[in-house]
């Protein structure tokens, strides 16, 4: 018989966004599902801290960088393999008689275990003990330690062997991987074998997801009332308020259904102890009640909620695919932006550099003119004060007679210049003279 003391692994290759959002649920950073009893989160064990996404895009990138001729990673590509590692219904029996630390070593060496035969390494490990059943998260690299995607190891082999590896650190517990369904239905084993096995460990899980449904419902309810008495009110956009309105009662509506198709356990007896009579003659047996699901109802129901469960989280995909294309199409957008804005202030730079070489080659210039301008006026003016200069300094042609002939009138402006003031001062030693000689007129 298949045993039940059972411990699996599962991984998915997540880019930024999902990466981002499974650390936030395995950290308990932020809002949580209602299914999250916060009050035992403080028994959580953060193992190894996950690492954030810069960080392990940074990582991914350096490891890619081994491989020369590689193109730059897509914003998009997948940057962390996450993974939860969950037990059987029996095994988690087994767990629960563990204390904590050994609790967590165990699942430590585990996911080490399956980091190491991933060719990746363990960059972040959480254990919950606050929701319906112990399990681990952990989180690597999607890149291994060769350069290579992750996501190229885990053919069906690999995953296979994933699950051996990861099974060893439970071993001596009696814990062991469960024999692959592929395997089982091969060898003709019953399916209602391990149909009815999977119902047996859902127990635990399915009071939550109830719990769950029934909490989004009423808040649903809530926010349909508070909508209600604002439109009654008539405060706020009307359109917008029925928009609303409808969309709550809708996923008010989605709630209900799933946990009201979920059947209602019925009451049997259960077999707890068995004695044989005296003298081995005859047997007693010893019963309680107990409430229990038919297994094909409680699969109906599974199914159809876990339908449901997939569907609101294709479409939340979705949706945060789209929000993450936005941004990274913005972040395209802004980087460009800033590009351009460098280039332009470079080139502004240069142009100024280049405007002030020419204002100081051209200042340097209109000072070596200026000062041959002064040199070529003093020798004009020199030279006309020799004998028959004025007429050969008349004839002197071009730029060179124009600075001559200049130099010429200013020198004589000059020269009448100073004899007109040196007129004016001998006037004025002789008016004491002339003041004192019209007194005695007088």
């Amino acid at each position: 018989m298949e045993t039940m003391k059972a411990v699996s692994i599962r991984v998915a290759h997540r880019g930024k966004g999902k990466a981002a959002g499974q650390r936030r649920h395995d950290t308990r950073t932020g809002p949580q599902p209602a299914y999250v009893d916060a009050s035992r989160s403080s028994q959580n064990s953060v193992i190894v801290e996950p690492m954030k996404e810069a960080a392990l895009r940074d990582e991914c990138e350096a490891r890619r960088s081994q491989r020369p001729g590689l193109r730059a990673m897509r914003s998009d590509a997948a940057i962390a393999t996450t993974g939860v590692l969950t037990f059987g219904h029996e095994a988690q029996r087994v767990l629960d008689g563990l204390t904590p630390d050994e609790q967590d070593r165990r699942i430590h060496a585990a996911a080490e275990a399956a980091a190491e035969h991933m060719g990746t390494t363990l960059t972040g490990l959480v254990v919950h003990r606050d929701e319906s059943a112990l399990h681990a998260h952990f989180q690597m690299p999607a890149i291994r330690r060769d350069g290579h995607p992750v996501s190229k190891r885990l053919d069906r082999q690999g995953t296979s062997a994933m699950q051996d590896v990861a099974a060893q650190a439970f071993a001596d517990l009696g814990i062991s991987r469960g024999t692959p369904k592929v395997e089982r239905q091969a060898r003709g084993e019953d399916a209602s074998r391990w149909v009815h096995r999977s119902v047996r460990e859902l127990h635990d899980d399915l009071p939550a997801e109830i719990a769950k449904a029934r909490a989004k419902a009423e808040k649903n309810r809530r926010l349909i009332e508070q909508t209600q008495a604002k439109i009654e009110a008539g405060t706020g956009d009307l359109a917008k308020l029925e928009k609303r309105l409808e969309t709550y009662q809708k996923r008010e509506k989605a709630a209900l259904a799933m946990f009201e198709q979920v059947p209602e356990p019925v009451t049997v007896e259960r077999v707890k102890k068995r004695e044989k009579g005296a003298l081995g003659l005859g047997e007693r047996i010893e019963t309680d009640r107990v409430k229990a699901y038919l297994p094909k109802a409680f699969k109906q129901a599974l199914t159809a909620a876990g339908d449901r469960l997939r569907q609101e989280a294709d479409q939340r995909a979705e949706l945060l695919d789209e929000r993450e294309s936005r941004v990274q199409m913005l972040e395209r957008g802004a980087e460009k932006a800033e590009k351009r804005r460098m280039s332009a202030i470079t080139e502004a730079r240069e142009a100024e550099g280049e405007a002030d070489a020419k204002r100081a080659e051209r200042d340097a210039y209109a000072d070596e003119i200026s000062k041959a301008s002064k040199a070529i006026g003093a020798i004009g003016y020199a030279a006309s004060k020799l004998p028959g200069a004025t007429d050969i300094i008349k004839a002197v042609p071009g730029r060179i007679g124009q600075e001559l002939r200049r130099g010429v009138a200013q020198g004589r402006q000059a020269a009448q210049e100073r004899e007109q003031a040196a007129m004016r001062d001998m006037g004025d030693m002789d008016q004491p003279k002339r003041d004192r000689d019209q007194g005695m007129e007088m």
